[in-house]
């Protein structure tokens, strides 16, 4: 994994693209919300097909759980959580945290499903997330990286992110008895 920052200002930041005619994003609502949890679930499970987003993780936890370890990151604000529809259907979404204690906001999740992906769309929707985070008064977002990740890799740059730290991760599913 790569360890990626940048400020959340920037002098001669671009302005946010805008996105294509049938592609919207708004935010989660109530995560608590069976109808909003499924919604997001679903989300999520468009991005993981064929994702170069540590693709050794897939189906060793369930996206409820996945879930669940995401809300859990830094301080929860569902106003950072953004749900991305094409024409109509839950096609991917961008998750973020406040994280205070390091001045900063994480980027926890950000992915998209096949019908939007290699689109050029992941760069816009991160622009118009950092333009939407200048309310919280922290200078930073922080963001980690599946280093075989090329095209995200490729984004991140682009946007000003560079790499602070790098760290091999090493996991083993565990069983039950």
């Amino acid at each position: 994994l790569l360890y990626l920052r940048r400020p959340l200002t920037r002098p001669g930041s671009p302005s946010p693209n805008a996105l294509p005619e049938h592609v919207e994003t708004r935010p989660l609502g109530n995560i608590d919300d069976p109808a909003e949890r499924a919604t997001l679930q679903a989300a999520l499970e468009r991005t993981y097909i064929d994702t170069l987003d540590c693709p050794g993780l897939c189906d060793m936890r369930s996206t409820p759980d996945v879930i669940d370890s995401h809300h859990a990151t830094g301080v929860y604000d569902p106003t950072l959580w953004w749900l991305v529809f094409h024409k109509g259907e839950p096609e991917g979404c961008v998750l973020l945290a406040r994280n205070p204690d390091q001045d900063a906001v994480e980027l926890i999740y950000m992915g998209l499903g096949p019908d939007l992906r290699g689109k050029g769309l992941g760069g816009p929707l991160l622009e118009a997330a950092i333009a939407r985070l200048q309310r919280t008064g922290l200078s930073t977002i922080n963001c980690a990286v599946d280093a075989r990740n090329t095209p995200a890799r490729a984004m991140y740059a682009r946007l000003g992110f560079t790499p602070f730290a790098e760290r091999v991760a090493y996991v083993l599913p565990v069983t039950s008895a």
